[in-house]
């Protein structure tokens, strides 16, 4: 089995028809920012899984990394993580991001929320 490209758009739209996402991307890096509905997982953690990354044969598995080369790079060891399906979003997460595409990043915190806050009043205080 073979990993196909996709663009970004038919990567997301797969994706909102039900297939996995699976972020190759470093922990720490997926959890600044990371493609809707993603999971993580990194690259290294895949070498060293015994099953396949889907529940479901039929079920169709997209990867995504940076920009696109890592996948290209492991297509065949991402052929075997998955048993149905699976696509590679060509130009990664970083076309992702310049096509528009829905991304999800942590909340911030409160701290950040209120200086945010407090930096607005006055720079409305100082224009009244």
């Amino acid at each position: 089995m073979s990993v196909k490209r996709l663009p970004p758009a038919d990567a997301y739209r797969l994706v909102r028809r039900g297939a996995r996402l699976v972020d190759l991307r470093p922990a720490e890096i997926y959890a600044r920012a990371h493609p809707w509905m993603a999971e993580s997982r990194p690259l290294e953690s895949l070498a060293s899984m015994g099953t396949p990354l889907s529940e479901r044969a039929e079920r169709p598995v997209v990867f995504v990394c940076r920009t696109g080369t890592v996948t290209a790079a492991h297509a065949a060891l991402l052929a075997r993580c998955s048993d149905g399906p699976a696509y590679a979003v060509n130009g990664g997460f970083d076309a992702w991001r310049r096509q528009g595409l829905p991304i999800e990043t942590p909340p911030r915190s409160l701290g950040a929320q209120l200086r945010g806050a407090l930096a607005s009043l006055a720079q409305s205080l100082r224009a009244a």
